[in-house]
Order: structure tokens, then C-alpha cells, then sequence
């Protein structure tokens, strides 16, 4: 499976559901998001059917290349991939399921509806629409596909959704060394995304910016911060039960008290 990127200026650019924010039961912070897992229309998600004879003695390519990427809806012998005709507008289709890499392994992105060497339900997809080289992340459309402890994600200007798992952020493990422990839409899970999206503590964040905070970094609310110029901006993270004092002069760590957050962690601003 492979994501291909083909510059059409004739095409328009699907809408992107709107970023969304929440808000900290007693922080009041705003949680940065990524945009939302897209929709893909109902017609898009065809179950492929085999026909004629494969030309290497193989399997039939399908007649409809075009496929569901969670029920992987192509004939045997075949994947469902994602491919972007435009930034932030993915598609998905039957390709040979023939794989080589492995899952949150690192691959080459292939242009054309070619095989990227990627396990079955995953695609190679690069952290901005420019790089050569991904990693194999498994793919989800509408909150689907993902196991428990996952969060079904979007790549910032690529559109593709992928199954983010789940970290702890004062202690982050990720399965490549190139994804990051962030905040997610509930939570924090290992995210791929370009430096070029991330802000460091102090900078803007959320919806208003459409920028992410890098690990280590929550989004606050800017009236709980010392110097922030925006809406909300970037803070950092602390163990409220440590020895230690994690914090900046004049700020305290204080418990992040908001659904789909772990215990024991908290974050550096102004007490109440």
C-alpha cells in the first residue's frame, strides 16, 4: 500500500472539520488538537471485486480499485492503501498486499497507487506532504479500526488517519523513535508529526494557531500563564506528587483534572 501524491490544481481541497479544543474541569486549558478523523463519503468505500487475470499469474486486479481501509474490502491477494491526490485529501484503494516493513517501522513513500511494502491495513504515511519517507501506521477512519488503547488520528496536511496508541507523557514510550508523546484529542498519544507543526513552552497553541504542543507540553489557557500573547500557548508538564520542583518562579504544578488524562500528571502555571 502506498500514499501517492498527485498535484491537481483543478481539484479542491476537501474541508476539514474544524479543530476542536476542551477544556480542563479545574484548569480551565485547552486541549491542541489535530484534525479530526475525515470522512470519507459512503460512496467511497466500495468493496472491491476481482476480474481478469493478474498479469504476473497472481491474483485479478480488482474492477473497482477503491476500498474501506478497516474492513479492508479488496480481493485476496490485495490491501487496502491511502493515497493523497492533494494535501489533506486522502483516498483509498487496492494495491498488491505484498509487505516488507513493519507496522510503525519506517518506509518509502511510493507515488502512484503502488505497494509501499507496508503489513496489510496499514500505510506508509510521511509526517508532512513533502517528505520521501513515513512510517507504517495503521490505518482508522471514523474513530474505527483502532484497538483500545489507541486514539484514531489525523497527520497535520495529510488527511490520512492512523491509530496513534496511547503513552504516558512524564515517562514516553513510543514504537518509533520519530513520533512524539503529545496531547491528543483525549489524552496523550504517540503522535507522528512534522517539528514544523509543534510549539515549545511560551508559544501559541489549539484551534486558533493550528498548532500542536511538542512532548513535555500541554496547551493552557493563556489567563493561567505568565507570558502568553495568545489565546492559549504552551506549557510544561509536571508530577504534582514529585520531590522536585519541575516549575518556573511564581508557577505551581497542578494536577490536570480533565477526562481521558492519567493520573499523576500535572502542569506549570499560576495557582489559583
Amino acid at each position: 500500500m502506498g500514499v501517492r501524491f498527485c498535484h491537481r490544481s483543478h481539484r479542491s481541497l476537501r474541508s476539514r472539520r474544524s479543530r476542536r479544543s476542551r477544556v480542563a474541569l479545574s484548569l480551565l486549558c485547552l486541549v491542541a488538537t489535530s484534525p479530526a478523523c475525515e470522512r470519507v463519503p459512503d460512496s467511497d468505500l466500495l468493496t472491491s471485486s476481482g476480474g481478469g487475470d493478474g498479469a504476473d499469474g497472481g491474483a485479478p486486479p480488482p474492477s473497482s480499485k477503491l476500498c474501506d481501509p478497516v474492513q479492508q474490502s479488496c480481493p485476496d491477494g490485495f490491501k487496502c492503501s491511502a493515497f493523497v491526490e492533494v494535501e489533506g485529501d486522502v483516498r483509498y484503494e487496492c494495491v498488491d498486499e505484498l509487505a516488507w516493513n513493519s507496522t510503525y517501522g519506517l518506509c518509502d513513500v511510493v507515488s502512484g497507487a503502488s505497494n509501499d511494502g507496508c503489513p496489510k491495513g496499514s500505510a506508509c504515511l510521511p509526517s508532512s506532504f513533502l517528505d520521501s519517507q513515513g512510517l507504517c501506521l495503521p490505518l482508522c477512519v471514523h474513530d474505527e479500526g483502532c484497538s483500545a488503547d489507541a486514539r484514531c488520528l489525523s497527520t497535520v496536511g495529510i488527511g490520512a488517519s492512523y491509530c496513534a496508541p496511547s503513552c504516558a507523557p512524564l515517562t514516553p514510550e513510543c514504537p518509533a523513535p520519530t513520533m512524539r508523546c503529545m496531547e491528543s484529542p483525549v489524552g496523550f498519544a504517540c503522535r507522528f508529526e512534522s517539528s514544523v507543526n509543534l510549539h515549545d513552552a511560551g508559544q501559541g497553541c489549539g484551534a486558533f494557531t493550528q498548532k500542536l504542543c511538542d512532548e513535555g507540553l500541554v496547551c493552557l489557557y493563556a489567563g493561567l500563564l505568565l507570558d502568553c500573547a495568545e489565546t492559549s500557548c504552551c506549557a510544561p508538564l509536571c508530577d504534582p506528587e514529585g520531590t522536585t520542583d519541575d516549575c518556573a518562579a511564581n508557577l505551581e504544578c497542578v494536577p490536570l483534572d480533565a477526562p481521558g488524562y492519567p493520573p499523576g500528571i500535572g502542569a506549570c502555571h499560576i495557582p489559583f
